[in-house]
């Protein structure tokens, strides 16, 4: 069974606003519906200058991992219960497809 659920512009906005991504990335520019990041590890030496653009197409790609890898995660977010930690999951999940700094 597929069910789909929509999360408005301002809700990504909300969650991405609330990250704390300093950890592992810094914030070059974002706004409700685009991110572009720079991720500290990536290699320069690799052919990596580690920025990262995240558009609508990543975002939904990021809120599907969300959903099916972690879904209290996702249920949280939709429920508007979440915090900086579901900002960053979702950022890592549109990113990596997965949770790679837990």
């Amino acid at each position: 069974m597929k069910v789909t659920i929509e999360v408005s512009d301002d809700t990504i906005a909300d969650y991405i606003g609330r990250a704390n991504i300093t950890y592992w990335a810094e914030t070059i520019a974002w706004n409700r519906t685009k991110l572009a990041l720079m991720i500290k590890e990536d290699d320069p030496d690799a052919g990596s200058d580690g920025r990262h653009h995240i558009g609508r197409d990543a975002i939904a790609a990021g809120l599907g991992a969300l959903a099916t890898k972690y879904p209290s995660h996702f249920a949280d977010l939709v429920g508007d219960k979440g915090d900086m930690y579901t900002g960053d999951l979702l950022i890592q999940c549109c990113v990596f497809g997965e949770d790679k700094y837990a």
